[in-house]
């Protein structure tokens, strides 16, 4: 139930983003069965970073339940966490006033 509550989370929070994935692909991703469209399958490794460190964090808050998730050094953790694991081509800024991108 857990691993399947971490898929819906993610399904959920990429669809906020505007990253529609259907849940199985999700799934298949969890089971490293990538799909061969490119947009499908970077999808698939944004859902599959999602949801690795949604462990990461369970397991952090397990080991250290007086963790304060408030904390600066927390929350930098799991964006670097989950960043180190997104697809190069979601990690990107865009400044508006040159137009110009920037890969982070």
């Amino acid at each position: 139930m857990v691993a399947l509550l971490r898929q819906m989370n993610s399904y959920y929070s990429n669809l906020i983003e505007g990253h529609s994935i259907h849940p199985l692909d999700i799934e298949r991703a969890m089971k490293q069965e990538f799909a061969d469209e490119p947009a499908k399958r970077l999808l698939q490794l944004e859902s599959q970073a999602h949801i690795e460190v949604q462990k990461l964090i369970e397991d952090q808050l397990e080991r250290s339940p007086e963790t304060n998730i408030c904390s600066s050094q927390f929350l930098t953790w799991i964006h670097h966490a989950f960043y180190e694991r997104m697809p190069v081509e979601f990690r990107w800024i865009t400044d508006n006033e040159q137009k110009e991108r920037h890969v982070c």
